[in-house]
């Protein structure tokens, strides 16, 4: 037998470096739009945006060390006993049953609303009373700047609610 080489066709060296290239720029340019869609989109959107009313403002403006400190008081002072957790379960699961049922009790319903409402009340005057407390420690100057922060969030609240968004009127 005779040995036959099959002569290979002429490749460019370049050609190799180029398929890679346009392979890595290919993969950029999906993985930005797939960054761009998933950081735009969903619950972490929502969760972007405070509600119009509530401390969240407030709580924005503070530096991320404040911020921490009064988390930690906060939560050291007001953990929930294991009854009060019970007692929160019992009443979601209260509603559960109250909307599962053929005829809707809406006194009952009322009640069980009221009941949460209470809790979540008694938190947030706690939450008040330590951010009131917090602000007596400060110097004049940290309050003065944390009031030229907060103004700063009310401003951008401000701006966002004139582009239409869900807390703003639509142009």
């Amino acid at each position: 037998m005779s040995d036959v080489q099959q002569d290979k066709p002429k490749r460019f060296p370049w050609t190799r470096a180029l398929l890679i290239f346009s392979l890595a720029l290919n993969l950029l340019i999906v993985g930005a739009m797939a960054t761009f869609f998933f950081a735009n989109s969903g619950p972490r959107e929502f969760s972007r945006r405070p509600p119009p009313d509530g401390p969240f403002l407030y709580l924005r403006a503070f530096s991320q060390e404040d911020r921490r400190a009064l988390g930690r008081e906060f939560f050291k002072n007001s953990k929930p006993s294991p009854e009060m957790r019970e007692l929160a379960l019992q009443d979601y699961q209260d509603v559960v049953e109250l909307l599962k049922q053929p005829e809707f009790n809406q006194a009952e319903l009322t009640s069980v609303l009221e009941r949460q409402h209470q809790r979540s009340t008694t938190l947030q005057e706690r939450g008040r009373q330590m951010m009131v407390e917090y602000l007596g420690t400060k110097t004049p100057a940290e309050r003065a700047a944390y009031a030229d922060r907060l103004a700063e969030e009310v401003s951008e609240f401000r701006s966002r609610g004139k582009k239409g968004d869900r807390y703003g009127p639509k142009p």
